[in-house]
């Protein structure tokens, strides 16, 4: 009898998880123009959560660090689509290189006025000749050159910037945003 609650808990703890996961799958592609002041480090969450299993599947870890009174305006989707773009471009180069004691960092800071997001990885960074042109449309070492473009159409939407720079043993996307205060 023990045996079969704990199964039958286990199902239904895998039940949840599914049943959250297609819910928040069904949340990020649903097209919305909305414009929407939200919280950034549940914006990272949410996004993580979507890729959890895949990292752990890949030996990939990921601290996050985001200041969780963060708020900003824009697309809460669109944001996370640019969360998800640079992760698993990380993950791509992670597996290309055969790397092992791989991590991601996310870090996110605030002043009164903007918004930091860091997203660090140790994959061994983006090659010379590519990292200038990386957010122009079909540059890319794989894939179609899309996804970073993109991430770049985003950010500029909500009045944004970013940039990336070969930092040690990887790469380093910087994000700045105006930051929203509660009550705005």
């Amino acid at each position: 009898k023990a045996y079969v609650e704990d199964m039958l808990e286990g199902v239904h703890v895998q039940i949840n998880h599914m049943t959250s996961t297609l819910n928040e799958f069904r949340n990020f592609f649903r097209p919305t123009a909305d414009v929407q002041t939200f919280n950034l480090s549940k914006a990272v969450e949410s996004t993580l959560f979507l890729v959890k299993d895949e990292f752990m599947k890949n030996s990939i870890s990921i601290e996050v660090d985001v200041d969780d009174t963060l708020t900003l305006l824009g697309n809460e989707n669109e944001f996370k689509h640019l969360i998800l773009n640079i992760i698993n471009n990380a993950k791509d180069a992670f597996n290309e290189r055969s790397l092992s004691g791989r991590l991601i960092k996310i870090i996110g800071r605030g002043d009164k006025e903007r918004i930091y997001l860091s997203i660090q990885d140790n994959a061994g960074g983006i090659p010379e000749g590519v990292i200038d042109h990386i957010f122009e449309a079909n540059v890319t070492t794989k894939g179609t050159g899309i996804g970073l473009y993109m991430s770049e159409q985003i950010i500029k939407k909500i009045d944004g910037r970013i940039a990336v720079a070969n930092v040690g043993d990887g790469s380093c996307f910087n994000i700045e945003v105006t930051r929203v205060l509660p009550g705005e």
